[in-house]
């Protein structure tokens, strides 16, 4: 799952080619076989689509705490639709207190489960709309 060059190859990109804070979408091949992104209901048409609308990503998600200001008093439900990772797996490395998975484990967390890639949104978008109308009705 994870990669342990990953952290160097992205800061190395970050610098070379996002002038110093964007990380572009890595090609497919790379997103599936190094970042383990299921490429599952994704035709070339969805490929080519998601590729012609994606926008770099700012790194400074991936090393920067973010710090909520003003935050509620209570915590906010939090709903995790796992596409990528059958749900077992997912519970699996919150018990185990992965890094990518162990904030997942307190009681505001509610996890589904949506059996397809890593981009629902393109392979299995009326799903998801719907899963998404579940929760917030």
């Amino acid at each position: 799952m994870e990669d342990p060059n990953a952290k160097e190859r992205d800061e190395r990109q970050v610098a070379e080619t996002g002038d110093g804070w964007r990380l572009a979408m890595p090609p497919w091949e790379e997103l599936e076989q190094v970042n383990g992104a299921s490429l599952e209901g994704l035709g070339d048409a969805d490929r080519r689509w998601l590729r012609d609308h994606a926008t770099d990503h700012p790194f400074g998600t991936y090393t920067q705490p973010l710090r909520l200001r003003n935050a509620t008093a209570e915590p906010l439900p939090k709903v995790l639709v796992s596409s990528s990772f059958p749900l077992e797996q997912v519970r699996e490395l919150i018990a185990g207190e992965h890094p990518w998975f162990a904030a997942l484990a307190g009681p505001e967390w509610q996890l589904l489960e949506l059996r397809t890639g890593h981009w629902p949104m393109a392979s299995r978008p009326d799903d998801l709309a719907d899963l998404l109308d579940e929760q917030v009705a």
